[in-house]
């Protein structure tokens, strides 16, 4: 999946121990979380411009998804919901 960073320079993400960790996030669609895309058009909106350049860069990952639920849009998501069941 394809993954923007818009104003964090991805060296500070890849070399950080944390990696995709949210304090870099903003809020989104859903909240404060990282979003990733399965289309790198859709990610090229928020990849990283390098300044002088003018190169934009974006990750590639393989993410692993765990449990998920349908949510429609709600910007004041803060943390995951719970999960009925788990």
């Amino acid at each position: 999946m394809y993954h923007g960073t818009r104003v964090t320079p991805p060296i500070a993400i890849y070399s950080s121990e944390e990696g995709f960790d949210t304090t870099y996030s903003r809020d989104g669609m859903w909240g404060h979380a990282n979003y990733f895309a399965m289309n790198s058009k859709y990610s090229n909106d928020y990849a990283f411009t390098a300044t002088g350049n003018g190169t934009k860069q974006m990750f590639c990952a393989k993410v692993l998804i765990g449990k998920s639920c349908v949510l429609g849009p709600d910007q004041s998501i803060q943390r995951p919901p719970l999960i009925a069941g788990t």
